[in-house]
């Protein structure tokens, strides 16, 4: 039985392109963004002082060329108009770094944002590195009764009015004054739908945690111990099951000292060779103690070391090989097994929200679905059976160097969605496999010609206009890489960890 709210289909407050004297089209748009990792030793937002661990009162390079060059791009889209701004997770990465630490190096990238992007509406949606928000925000903010099961809701409706939606207490501290409350959604986050002819038109987003199988391990587990099917995929059953191992393995280390340091320590080692058999026994070693402590079973050494194999042999069946993770699969966009992932979440959590929230069957929708986590950016369509048309998808890439390779596809991205839903991506920067940096680039997987979609022309046109400043950022971001790959050299060879703050 689903918790939230049906709803009748949300009315966009965008105002129309409009076609400027010089023919150029302004457009205001909801802009999304993810992955930050703020106050992780290798996000290019964090600066690392003089002892190797992040100084979070520094805005990086990267930080401040990004504020410049999107300062000129949106006033060159739409001049002072606000637009509304996404964070789709993983803004603050409160597994590798301390929670204040997070919070410093993600209030100086905040702060360098033009303010049009800080003006309009804004919405969170936690990823699987800060997910903890959202636990935190469950049990402070439920609505009606805390007697009534309502009260904890592990989702939010996703096609809800901004206005309704409360907030993080935290990320809304950490915005500038004058800007306005920050909105959470969890899982996803709909945009629309618009009419479109005799169909409609929707945008939905999601972190992209759940289009693995790490973050449904547990799903796994409750299979496996009970003996019974898996429960129904839908938002509310995938984050009643595993909400609570993403806050357990995935985003509150950063806060336990010294665990958090080894825990650094041994993905540090990963991606610079050698160390996935490390951080698949600290998943496992995870695993075993939170059944240990839910089980009612002895707390006897022989029962310790059955749980410990158990647990080895869980996360060895549903999740594989620690390195072979999408964040850790460096040659290709998406693996086959994320890609039925991605398929399987679209064809049925996001279907089943759709037809229980807007009252309406998907096949003749045309949807668009906006991910990150993967930390690999791409516009490209998948077939969903739910979808009588394909469905186009965009990653929106991650702000951080994964490995102490240049050669990878790594890079970042914004997804800009006007009020018709016509949709296109900003690739920021990327690495193409070869080690060279791309330039900032825009393109669209919208099912029509480039011609008739106004987002993209009115995009195209914008980072065009502000290209001396994008320049200025690919620079930042060249120099900011080649620090970060010099600190995973220069650490794998003393063999220690230096980052972390305090």
């Amino acid at each position: 039985m689903l918790l939230f709210v049906k709803l009748f289909p949300r009315v966009t407050l965008f105002a129309r392109p409009v076609i400027e004297e010089d023919g150029l089209i302004s457009i205001r748009a909801t802009i999304i963004l993810s992955d930050l990792h703020a106050g992780a030793d290798e996000s290019l937002l964090s600066v690392l002082g003089a002892d190797g661990r992040v100084d979070p009162t520094l805005a990086s390079r990267t930080t401040a060329a990004f504020g410049d060059a999107m300062q000129a791009t949106v006033t060159a889209l739409s001049g002072s108009d606000p637009h509304d701004l996404v964070i789709l997770g993983d803004a603050l990465d409160l597994s590798l770094a301390p929670p204040q630490v997070a919070a410093g190096v993600f209030e100086r990238f905040i702060a360098h944002l033009p303010p049009q992007m800080l003006a309009g509406r804004m919405s969170f949606l936690p990823g699987n590195h800060d997910h903890a928000l959202w636990t935190a925000q469950r049990f402070a903010d439920g609505a009606g009764s805390p007697a009534q099961a309502a009260h904890w809701a592990h989702v939010t409706p996703a096609f809800a009015d901004p206005a309704t939606r409360s907030g993080s207490g935290t990320l809304n501290a950490l915005m500038p004054q004058g800007a306005g409350p920050v909105a959470s959604y969890y899982p996803n986050q709909g945009l629309g739908p618009v009419a479109d002819g005799r169909a409609q038109r929707a945008v939905v987003l999601h972190h992209g945690h759940f289009i693995e199988a790490a973050y449904k391990l547990m799903t796994g587990v409750l299979t496996t111990l009970s003996g019974q099917p898996a429960p129904p995929m839908t938002a509310e059953t995938l984050e009643t099951v595993n909400g609570a191992w993403m806050d357990f393995a995935w985003s509150s280390l950063g806060d336990t000292g010294p665990l958090g340091r080894q825990v650094a320590l041994a993905e540090e080692r990963l991606v610079t060779g050698g160390g996935a058999h490390q951080v698949q026994d600290r998943l496992a070693a995870a695993l075993a103690g939170m059944l240990q402590s839910s089980l009612p079973l002895p707390h006897a050494a022989r029962v310790s070391d059955t749980l410990t194999e158990l647990a080895r042999g869980l996360v060895d069946s549903f999740v594989g090989s620690y390195s072979e993770m999408e964040r850790f699969s460096y040659n290709a966009f998406l693996s086959r097994a994320s890609t039925q992932g991605l398929c399987d979440y679209i064809d049925h959590v996001v279907a089943d929200q759709m037809r229980f929230e807007l009252g309406a069957q998907t096949g003749e929708t045309r949807l668009t679905f906006v991910f990150g986590h993967t930390h690999k950016p791409f516009a490209d369509a998948v077939v969903a059976e739910s979808f009588a048309r394909p469905v186009t998808v965009y990653n929106t890439g991650g702000w951080v160097l994964d490995t102490a390779l240049l050669s990878t596809l790594e890079g970042a991205a914004l997804a800009f969605v006007d009020e018709r839903m016509n949709t296109a991506l900003l690739t920021l920067y990327s690495l193409d496999g070869d080690g060279v940096l791309q330039s900032a680039a825009v393109s669209s997987a919208d099912p029509v010609a480039d011609a008739d979609n106004p987002m993209l022309i009115a995009l195209r046109a914008a980072v065009a206009a502000a290209d001396t400043r994008w320049a200025a950022f690919r620079e930042a971001v060249r120099h900011d890489l080649e620090d970060k790959q010099a600190m995973y050299l220069r650490r794998a060879e003393g063999g220690a960890v230096q980052g972390g703050a305090a």
